[in-house]
C-alpha cells in the first residue's frame, strides 16, 4: 500500500513540476511576443498583427498572403503594405468594414506555400485572399513544388498547426544569437554555419533534388494550383494574384507567370490579376527598398494604394 502511495505522489510532483516548467515556459514566450510582435514578430497565433476574435457580422476580411516582402519584414505591421491596406480601405458604414489579416511570413512566397499557410488560418475565415508573388513561381519545364509543404515553415511547425500556437522563443535566441555574433541579424542569416542549420538546409536540397529526378512526371502541376483556387472561389471566396514591381530587366523572366495566370483564370470571375509591375519609377527603383529585397515604407504604402483600389470595387452579399 505504501508502494503505491508512494508511485503516486511520484506522479503527482512529477506532473505537478511539469505544469509548473509549461507555464513558465509560456508565460516567457508571452512575454516575448508582447516585446517583439508589434515590431517585426509573429503573434501568438502565427501571423502578423492583432489577434482576432470571431468574425462579425458583415465583416469583410482579407487575407494577405506571401513572402517576407509581402509581411513587411524589418518594419512594424502598420508600415507593412497589409497595415497601409487596412488604412486606405474605405470602411463605411456601422455593420460592415475591412480587416486586413497579414498572414505573410518569411519564406513563404509561392504556390505550395500559399495553399499551405491557408490550411492553417482557414478558421479566420476570410472572404478576399490575397496571394501576392515575389520572384518564385512555377516556371515553364520545371517542377512547381506544388505539394512540397515543407517549404512552408509554419505548416511544419507541430504546435502552431495542432494548436495554434506559435512559440516565438526559439526565434528570439536565435536572433539574439546572430547580433551578438555579427552584429546584424540578418548576416547571421545570411553566414550562420551550425550544424544544425546545415542538416536543416541538407534535408530540404535533398528532397528538392528527389522532386528533380521525377520532374518529368509532373506536367500536371500547374493544374493543382487551379484545382486550389477553384475550390476556393467554389465557396465563395474571391482570389486576388498580385504580380510585384519588377525592374526593367526582370520582366523579361515572370513573362511566363503573368501569361499564365491570365491563361488560366480569366475564365473565372471570381479571380482577380493585379499587375503592379510598373507602379514604380524605373529612374528611382532601388529608393522603394530598404535592403535591395524588401520594401521600405513608400514602396509598401504605394503598393497597398493600387491593391485598395481594386479591393473597393468588390462587392461581397
Amino acid at each position: 500500500m505504501n508502494k503505491l502511495k508512494n508511485v503516486v505522489f511520484g506522479l503527482v510532483i512529477s506532473v505537478a513540476t511539469l505544469a509548473v516548467f509549461i507555464t513558465g515556459v509560456v508565460g516567457l514566450d508571452l512575454y516575448l511576443h508582447k516585446k517583439f510582435d508589434t515590431i517585426a514578430g509573429l503573434n501568438y497565433r502565427g501571423y502578423r498583427g492583432k489577434v482576432l476574435g470571431k468574425k462579425k457580422a458583415g465583416e469583410i476580411r482579407v487575407g494577405f498572403f506571401g513572402g517576407s516582402a509581402a509581411m513587411g519584414y524589418g518594419l512594424a505591421n502598420e508600415e507593412s503594405i497589409s497595415g497601409y491596406l487596412q488604412s486606405y480601405l474605405p470602411n463605411s458604414g456601422r455593420d460592415k468594414r475591412f480587416t486586413v489579416i497579414n498572414l505573410a511570413s518569411t519564406g513563404e512566397t509561392g504556390c505550395s506555400n500559399f495553399k499551405a499557410a491557408y490550411s492553417l488560418f482557414e478558421y479566420l475565415e476570410p472572404d478576399i485572399l490575397v496571394f501576392y508573388f515575389n520572384g518564385d513561381f512555377i516556371v515553364a519545364g520545371m517542377p512547381s513544388y506544388y505539394d512540397q509543404e515543407y517549404t512552408c515553415w509554419r505548416y511544419n511547425d507541430p504546435v502552431l498547426k495542432n494548436f495554434r500556437y506559435y512559440f516565438i522563443f526559439p526565434l528570439a535566441l536565435t536572433e539574439k544569437y546572430y547580433l551578438f555574433r555579427y552584429g546584424d541579424i540578418s548576416r547571421g542569416y545570411q553566414e550562420d554555419k551550425s550544424f544544425l542549420t546545415q542538416l536543416r538546409n541538407r534535408r530540404l536540397l535533398d528532397k528538392e533534388d528527389a522532386s528533380l529526378k521525377v520532374g518529368s512526371k509532373r506536367a500536371g502541376e500547374r493544374e493543382k494550383l487551379k484545382d486550389f483556387v477553384q475550390g476556393l472561389t467554389g465557396k465563395n471566396k474571391i482570389i486576388i494574384f498580385v504580380l510585384e514591381p519588377l525592374s526593367r530587366g526582370k520582366k523579361a523572366e515572370a513573362a511566363y507567370r503573368k501569361a499564365y495566370l491570365r491563361s488560366s483564370f480569366s475564365d473565372n470571375p471570381s479571380v482577380r490579376i493585379i499587375d503592379l509591375e510598373d507602379i514604380f519609377s524605373e529612374k528611382k527603383f532601388s529608393s522603394y527598398f530598404y535592403d535591395g529585397e524588401h520594401y521600405n515604407k513608400e514602396g509598401n504604402s504605394l503598393i497597398a494604394k493600387e491593391l485598395a483600389k481594386e479591393l473597393s470595387t468588390i462587392k461581397i452579399d
